[in-house]
């Protein structure tokens, strides 16, 4: 009878530890050491959800949630997804060095 209506799947922000509609976060994945967004939230790592804030990404960042999270040990490179939440441009520079740039 109501096979229209869908189930409201919900997700635990590894920031801020808050419960939120799935369409509101974003997934994330280690993929070479490095933290990406899943953009289509269709690859097939064990991912984590984080609200789209760069509060609820430092704050993730600085409790080592995404460690946690992806069962991992080592370093973890986040400046793509520092660059995507606070929209800066990360800039390489001659001797290999990441700077960030502010898009307007």
């Amino acid at each position: 009878m109501f096979r229209f209506l869908k189930k409201i799947v919900y997700r635990t922000c590894v920031g801020c530890k808050k419960v939120d509609a799935k369409k509101n976060m974003i997934r994330l994945i280690v993929k070479d050491q490095e933290l990406i967004i899943d953009q289509k939230k269709r690859l097939g790592q064990r991912g984590a959800s984080l609200h789209p804030l760069a509060k609820c990404l430092n704050f993730a960042i600085k409790s080592r949630a995404f460690h946690r999270a992806f069962k991992y040990s080592g370093a973890l490179n986040t400046s793509q997804v520092q660059a995507n939440l606070t929209g800066e441009v990360p800039l390489i520079s001659s001797n290999n060095q990441n700077l960030t740039e502010k898009t307007q």
